[in-house]
């Protein structure tokens, strides 16, 4: 189940029977404004419309259908 995008300090929803995983940090250090999700009846993960800005360290919320991905990281530093 490996995604497209996802590596660490990224926010995982459920919604629907699917999992969603928005934004978080690359492999290279950097923020990124990705979204996906996992489908498991296809075993697979599918691009969604990306955030407006790159983001990490988020929190979710569904609210009447709209995942609401909150709080951020502009900037990753160790």
């Amino acid at each position: 189940m490996k995604s497209f995008f996802c590596v660490e300090f990224e926010i995982l929803a459920c919604f629907l029977g699917l999992l969603y995983c928005i934004g978080g940090v690359t492999k290279g250090g950097g923020n990124t404004n990705t979204a996906e999700y996992y489908d498991s009846n296809f075993a697979e993960w599918q691009l969604i419309a990306p955030m407006p800005m790159a983001r990490s360290g988020l929190t979710a919320v569904v609210v009447n259908g709209f995942i609401y991905a909150i709080g951020k990281y502009l900037a990753f530093r160790e």
